[in-house]
């Protein structure tokens, strides 16, 4: 359990890493917050939904 947890933790910090210098390179800031269209809206939950099923999938092999 605590390599899991562990795991987690790194990853999570990683993600956050990658995401703020990625922010930072394009000028973006979390306080005036951008509007997105609607298809940008779409295109963001399907990109969550094929991410999820990646996921469940390398789950369930690694379970195995």
């Amino acid at each position: 359990m605590g390599n899991n947890r562990e795991f987690n933790n790194i990853s999570k910090k990683s993600i956050d890493m990658l995401i703020n210098s990625t922010f930072k390179r394009h000028g973006v800031s979390l306080d005036k917050p951008q509007k997105i269209t609607l298809k940008e809206k779409q295109e963001l939950k399907n990109l969550v939904k094929e991410l999820q099923k990646g996921v469940t999938s390398l789950t369930k092999t690694t379970k195995k």
